[in-house]
């Protein structure tokens, strides 16, 4: 997931070498109020974290806001792909 993300253009800003199922990262096209409501539309769901709810890391970074999504043990392949798929659309 985290290299489709990539492959349709966003930005990832997850750190450290050890990475897990939550994504975070951000868009230079389209505003994360915007993603959220988009996915939302479509039944996907994400999250938002605003720079006030990680104030250390975030404005150290100078990131205002971030998605997060979240891949579980029982999300499919499918399902990873039906993301992907919508998330270039939004980015048309």
């Amino acid at each position: 997931m985290r290299q489709n993300l990539v492959n349709v253009g966003v930005q990832l800003q997850d750190l450290g070498i050890n990475q897990c199922g939550i994504i975070t990262f951000t868009s230079s096209k389209k505003s994360v109020e915007e993603i959220q409501a988009y996915l939302s539309s479509k039944h996907i769901n994400v999250s938002i974290s605003f720079q006030e709810y990680a104030r250390l890391d975030m404005a150290k970074r100078n990131i205002p806001a971030l998605v997060h999504a979240s891949v579980h043990y029982y999300n499919t392949k499918s399902e990873i792909d039906i993301f992907c798929s919508e998330f270039r659309n939004l980015l048309k």
